[in-house]
């Protein structure tokens, strides 16, 4: 089996819209979109649009809540951080969690880097 098989090609072909973190990215991969494209199934002009658009306002999301959006994410580390911040954001508003100090203090203010680096 070759990895970043999601589901079939049809899943994707039944949707409304096609978006992804970063098309450029993901047609150079091996998810299902990127197979598609590979084998001609899939065109540029198919991609609605990246996340970058649909968040800054450039292009819209779904329309109606009919509609089906197929999303690809190839793990870009902007996409991991803000699920990762929302799910904080729940977490905390329910009062669940705790707070971990993974480091001790900012890089730039280590003992033994700060002198290494300017600001």
């Amino acid at each position: 089996m070759w990895g970043g098989w999601e589901d079939e090609y049809e899943v994707a072909k039944i949707c409304d819209k096609i978006v992804c973190d970063d098309w450029e990215t993901v047609k150079h991969r091996t998810q299902t979109l990127s197979r598609m494209y590979k084998e001609g199934q899939l065109k540029d002009e198919d991609i609605h649009a990246n996340l970058v658009e649909i968040v800054t306002g450039k292009k819209p999301g779904r329309t109606n809540p009919d509609e089906r959006t197929y999303f690809n994410a190839v793990g870009l580390a902007y996409a991991d951080i803000a699920i990762a911040y929302a799910m904080f954001q729940r977490a905390s508003q329910a009062g669940f969690g705790q707070d971990l100090r993974i480091q001790k203090e900012m890089i730039f203010e280590h003992a033994y880097l700060k002198k290494w680096v300017r600001l």
